[in-house]
C-alpha cells in the first residue's frame, strides 16, 4: 500500500506517485481527491503534472546556472595585470557578458597587451 503523505503539496504527491508507480489516471484522481477532499479531473491533473515537470526542469536550470556563476572566478594577465571578470565579458572582444574563462575561445588574448590565455592565472 503506498504511504501518503499530506504534507506533500498535491503537485509533489502527483509526481511522485507517477514517477514512483506509473499508475493510470484515473487511479490518481481518486487518490488526489481523497487526500485532498478535492474535485480533480483527469485534465486538470495532466495540467498539474506538467506544470510540476516544467518548474521541476527551471529549478535545475537554474540551480545549475547559479553554481556555474559561483565558480566563475576572475583571471589576472601575468604580463600586464589586466584582469578578466567573466562578469563584464570582453565586449571589444566579442566575448559576452557571463563567459567563463574556461570558455573563452583558445585564440583569446589579453585586451591590453595581447598576451595568450594561457599567461592568465586565476585570482
Amino acid at each position: 500500500m503506498e504511504t501518503l503523505n499530506v504534507m506533500e503539496t498535491p503537485e509533489e504527491l502527483l509526481v511522485r506517485l507517477l514517477e514512483q508507480n506509473g499508475w493510470e489516471w484515473r487511479t490518481l484522481v481518486k487518490i488526489m481527491n481523497r487526500t485532498y477532499h478535492a474535485s480533480y479531473e483527469i485534465p486538470q491533473l495532466k495540467a498539474m503534472y506538467q506544470a510540476a515537470k516544467l518548474k521541476a526542469k527551471q529549478d535545475e536550470v537554474s540551480k545549475e546556472t547559479l553554481g556555474r556563476r559561483a565558480v566563475m572566478q576572475k583571471y589576472v594577465c601575468a604580463l600586464c595585470g589586466y584582469v578578466y571578470d567573466p562578469e563584464e565579458g570582453d565586449t571589444d572582444g566579442g566575448i559576452a557578458q557571463g563567459t567563463a574563462f574556461e570558455d573563452l575561445p583558445d585564440d583569446w588574448v589579453c585586451p591590453i597587451c595581447g598576451a595568450a590565455k594561457e599567461l592568465f592565472e586565476a585570482e
